[in-house]
């Protein structure tokens, strides 16, 4: 059977398919932007089904919510949706991994940019765990490319 944290992911996801019923990007476009980014946790959170399918699931609704985020109207919500974008993006596997990580990087380079300007240390911390684990996993699979 399911466990429990597979049906309360199918909830939430049941959930955010009625709010994007209901909100549209042009319509009420932060609402939108926040369920899409919520449909993207949900995907990167599932330890059911085609992992490679929900990480590509969870990468499409963070870009989809980044078409009507902006930095200068919320810092704060673009750079964290450029986080959730990195994590899914260092869940993929072969064969683009490290293209993948390359991405990863860069979206923590760009949420950290707001994060050092606005002063939301925990939020900084967590772009630089992030890093730190992406240049790690850069390296290994470099040294794996090697052997």
């Amino acid at each position: 059977g399911t466990d429990f944290s597979e049906c309360v992911l199918q909830e939430a996801a049941h959930a955010c398919s009625a709010a994007l019923s209901v909100f549209t990007a042009e319509s009420a476009p932060e609402m939108w932007a926040r369920a899409q980014g919520t449909m993207g946790w949900i995907y990167a959170s599932k330890t059911t089904g085609d992992r490679a399918l929900n990480t590509q699931r969870s990468i499409s609704h963070h870009w989809q919510a980044l078409r009507v985020l902006t930095r200068a109207q919320r810092p704060i919500l673009w750079a964290a949706t450029h986080i959730h974008l990195a994590e899914a993006y260092m869940l993929h596997e072969a064969p683009d991994i490290e293209m993948h990580i390359e991405q990863a990087i860069l979206h923590c380079r760009q949420a950290l940019q707001v994060y050092e300007a606005s002063g939301h240390g925990l939020a900084r911390g967590k772009c630089f765990d992030l890093l730190a684990r992406a240049y790690g996993q850069r390296q290994e699979v470099r040294e794996n490319v090697c052997v």
